[in-house]
């Protein structure tokens, strides 16, 4: 089997196939998927080695630091080698560090671990992401690989209570790998990005542009501090009103099978109404279902709160992306976006464990509504602009 070169494809065709964008999709389901499954990777470690909320907050954002840092050298990196072998080197670190993160057993060595880990899934996300953004409509892209990302994590929270009681947390490292594996049969579809490799810079940006384009990218920062802090701490929220862990498992599935209608609705409602309204009604109704969460909802009301909040969610990201391809004239820094998506989900847990205090969650909650109005700030004179 040939992974580095497909047959009969040449690599600019590529961008417009569906197969291909299906990969695209894929990899973007690997790259983010600890963060995915996060409330029952964070619930695993504490029932397996019993870590106090601050080293579980710590360890929430030990892989998506690694993202991060990884990320932004793909920035250059995209630009001058061959993305198919920094994606095939992206899962070869994935998959070793998910394998050796079961011979770990101590935090200082876990953590060390997981960022390494993380480090291979900023590899693969730094690929697609230049991938999306040489698509020819990145906005509908990013709705469907939202969708692929909601769908995984369904399945995934859904079936978490059979696949932890037979295997604990083992079974959330050796599933990651296997995870990663089918990737490899698909790289041949994945650009090798060789017209990037001895073109011209295409940053004719200005100084003023590019803090415009930085402005964007520090909102959405503040956006997944908000979505990591409350997502990493969900399960511990449901279990400090008296939920059991069955209900909250089921209530995660459900919620983020509900949730995928919002990036159904982002694909198919696009640009109809601009950006500005989309993005101000997500994230104020997202503020609201964080002010429920602080108030220790019932059982119900914290199922369809959730439920409310991933609809939402889902549905603002794809705009958020619009958002800064209308805006980078250049289209050189949209390779930024899961760099700084990172940053963001990274953050939020480790942010949200130093906002626990004496077992009560209200000030997660708190930390994810200052988080989305400063997010709001910064990013809604931007959508106004790029309305259409």
């Amino acid at each position: 089997m040939n992974i580095i070169k497909p047959k009969n494809q040449s690599d600019t065709s590529i961008y417009n196939r569906w197969q291909s964008i299906a990969t695209l999709i894929v990899g973007m389901v690997i790259a983010p998927a600890i963060f995915l499954i996060m409330p029952v990777f964070i619930g695993a470690l504490a029932d397996e080695f019993g870590f106090s909320d601050q080293q579980l907050g710590f360890l929430g954002s030990s892989d998506l630091l690694g993202m991060a840092v990884s990320s932004v050298f793909m920035v250059k990196l995209v630009r001058v080698y061959n993305w198919r072998r920094m994606a095939l080197a992206g899962i070869a670190i994935t998959i070793s560090g998910n394998l050796l993160s079961v011979a770990v057993m101590e935090y200082p060595a876990l953590l060390v671990m997981r960022f390494l880990t993380g480090m291979g899934g900023g590899i693969i996300a730094g690929v697609m992401s230049a991938f999306i953004a040489r698509t020819p409509n990145p906005d509908r892209v990013g709705a469907l690989m939202v969708i692929g990302q909601v769908s995984f994590m369904t399945v995934a929270l859904y079936f978490s209570p059979v696949y932890l009681s037979a295997w604990g947390l083992n079974a959330i490292f050796v599933g990651l790998s296997l995870l990663t594996l089918p990737l490899l049969g698909l790289l041949g579809l994945v650009p090798t990005g060789s017209e990037t490799f001895n073109a011209e810079s295409t940053d004719g940006s200005s100084e003023v542009s590019k803090a415009v384009i930085f402005k964007i990218l520090g909102s959405m920062v503040l956006f997944f501090v908000a979505q990591a802090a409350v997502w990493a701490f969900v399960e511990r929220i449901g279990a400090s009103i008296g939920l059991d862990s069955e209900f909250i498992a089921t209530a995660l599935a459900v919620s983020s099978l509900i949730g995928i209608s919002g990036a159904i609705a982002a694909a198919v409602l696009e640009v109809r109404i601009g950006r500005f309204i989309p993005l101000l009604v997500a994230g104020c109704i997202e503020i609201i279902c964080l002010a429920i969460f602080a108030a220790s909802p019932n059982a119900i009301v914290f199922l369809v709160s959730l439920s409310v909040f991933q609809t939402f969610w889902n549905f603002a990201i794809p705009y958020q992306i619009g958002v800064i391809v209308r805006r980078d004239s250049s289209a050189s820094f949209v390779v930024l976006v899961p760099t700084f998506q990172a940053i963001g989900i990274a953050i939020g847990p480790a942010l949200a464990g130093l906002a626990v205090s004496d077992g009560s969650y209200v000030g997660v909650s708190i930390l994810g509504i200052v988080a989305l109005m400063g997010y709001l700030v910064a990013i809604l004179p931007q959508a106004r602009l790029a309305n259409h």
